[in-house]
């Protein structure tokens, strides 16, 4: 699933009536996202290479570990 809608559709569907855990997830999905997931390129391996980063969370959108759940 890449629209908005259709997330909201199927958490509802299972029973999810609060959705404020799933908000910083959802208000990503307002904005669009590409159909099938993302960028199949490795764009974030790309920019690491091309700045010359350590650790490629520094150059992921949403990047997760076990201390950092939310943007």
């Amino acid at each position: 699933m890449h629209r908005h809608a259709d997330y909201v559709r199927t958490l509802t569907a299972r029973g999810e009536s609060d959705l404020s855990a799933y908000s910083v997830y959802l208000d990503a999905m307002r904005s669009g996202m590409p159909p099938r997931g993302g960028f199949a390129f490795g764009l974030e391996r790309f920019l690491v290479r091309l700045l010359d980063v350590p650790n490629i969370r520094q150059v992921t959108i949403f990047p997760r570990d076990l201390h950092r759940l939310a943007p």
